[in-house]
Formats: structure tokens, sequence, C-alpha cells
């Protein structure tokens, strides 16, 4: 796995090599920037390279992770014009509060699971929040470059 490639996009150019040498080994490059830096690559790997997107889990991703599957299935089997039993209900609005104030990152989601405490994941998303701001700096360099 290569983490944060854009910073060398010789490596990015060589990664068809694998490919090519070793078909069976599977290959992972991961980047915040990358997207710039494929940008600026005359090709890059048309046919061999398989790109997936990341997003944060939806509610009903958060319900699986968090064992409540039975939950998940019988709020996707009931009929919509027919309201959840009360207790049913009850879990679920409380669950959705829950992933409203940790949202949907896996780093976090996996501390709620290990801890469930709101407060821990409350640290952890203040971390995040300042990773964002210091990857800014880099995302605003960019965009001035590209805009003359």
């Amino acid at each position: 796995m290569f983490d944060e490639i854009q910073a060398c996009p010789e490596a990015i150019n060589k990664l068809r090599y694998f490919y090519e040498r070793y078909p069976q080994l599977h290959v992972i490059a991961t980047g915040s920037l990358l997207e710039f830096a494929l940008e600026e690559l005359p090709s890059f790997g048309v046919g061999r390279i398989d790109s997936i997107f990341m997003y944060p889990f939806s509610f009903s991703e958060f319900l699986n992770a968090t064992g409540n599957t039975s939950l998940l299935t019988i709020i996707k089997l009931g009929p919509p014009l027919q309201p959840l039993h009360d207790a049913v209900h009850a879990k679920a609005v409380s669950l959705l509060k829950v992933f409203m104030a940790i949202g949907g990152m896996p780093e976090i989601v996996s501390e709620y699971i290990k801890t469930e405490s709101i407060s821990r994941c409350q640290v952890l998303l203040d971390s995040l929040v300042n990773s964002f701001r210091a990857d800014f700096k880099k995302y605003r360099k960019k965009s001035r470059s590209n805009s003359h």
C-alpha cells in the first residue's frame, strides 16, 4: 500500500509495472490530493486501474457495524405507511441520535463500537477537524495555482 502517493508522481507512473510484472499482486495507492496529481499525468493505467471512492458510513451501515442488523431488517421490511412498534421506533431514534452526534467516519464509528463513549468520539472528531484544517492549506495552494 502506498499512502499519499501524489507526493511522488514518478511512483504513480511506476505502478503499471506491478501490473505487468506481478499481475497476482494487488497494489493500493491512496492520497488526499491524488486527483490533482492524476490531472497532471499524460495517461494513467487505462484498463489496469480500479478506482474506489470512500465515503462515510450511512445510517444503515452504522446499524450493521454496531450489531443492530435485526433493527435494520425490521426498518427495511416494515410497510412504508405503517409506523414502527413504539419500542423499535425508540431504539431507532436513539441510534439515529448517536449517529448524528458522531457521524459516519469509520475511525469514529469504530471508537464508538469499542467504547460507546460519545465524549471519546468527540475528542477524535476534534482531532480529525484539526487535521482537515491543516490539509486545507495544501488544497488552497493547489487551487490558487490552478486559477491563474
